[in-house]
């Protein structure tokens, strides 16, 4: 930011007052809840795809502050690690990470801060993710299930695996509020 002083008509140049970080291009982002403050909050990802990728956190305040940054490249989805709906814990509180060989999980701590999580709901983590997101029980709407889909397989927390027998790869996935769909 920057500005220009009347009373210096002499150089006329401008003043630089402050800077802020550029976190373009954002490839992608998804907006959680502070669990603290219960303000709502920006999760990014910034930069490009090669060495100065990083995945921001951006709260609301008079001035741009970076929260947290982490150096990594890929797609992002927001998940809430309870089970039940409307419960004291139900928060985004985690990150699926997909990058072209890999998938990684981040917890977003009650302190604002962001850590990688080694497991997180029998998701795999040695696949990159199609898509990942939260379903509700079709039948138990108190119920929540979080959706990983890889190219070989959809699971659905600790217990459920499907893995089509006919397909070679899954290559599109959708999620529904109580469903999902696959093609290959």
């Amino acid at each position: 930011m920057s500005s220009l002083n009347p009373n210096n008509t002499a150089s006329n140049q401008p003043e630089v007052i402050t800077t802020f970080p550029n976190l373009a291009p954002i490839s992608d982002y998804c907006v959680t809840e502070d669990q603290k403050s219960l303000v709502n909050q920006i999760v990014t990802c910034s930069g490009s795809h090669h060495d100065d990728g990083s995945l921001r956190v951006i709260k609301h305040g008079i001035r741009i502050s970076e929260s947290g940054s982490l150096k990594v490249g890929g797609v992002l989805w927001v998940l809430r690690s309870s089970t039940h709906v409307n419960s004291v814990e139900d928060f985004d509180d985690r990150l699926v990470l997909s990058c072209a060989d890999c998938t990684r999980f981040l917890a977003l701590n009650e302190d604002g801060t962001i850590k990688e999580i080694g497991l997180f709901n029998g998701f795999e983590s040695e696949v990159p993710t199609i898509l990942a997101g939260n379903l509700l029980d079709g039948s138990d709407s108190t119920t929540r299930y979080s959706i990983q889909v890889t190219l070989r397989k959809i699971i659905a927390g600790d217990a459920l695996v499907w893995e089509p027998a006919d397909v070679k790869s899954i290559t599109r996935a959708a999620l529904g509020v109580t469903t999902c769909a696959v093609s290959g």
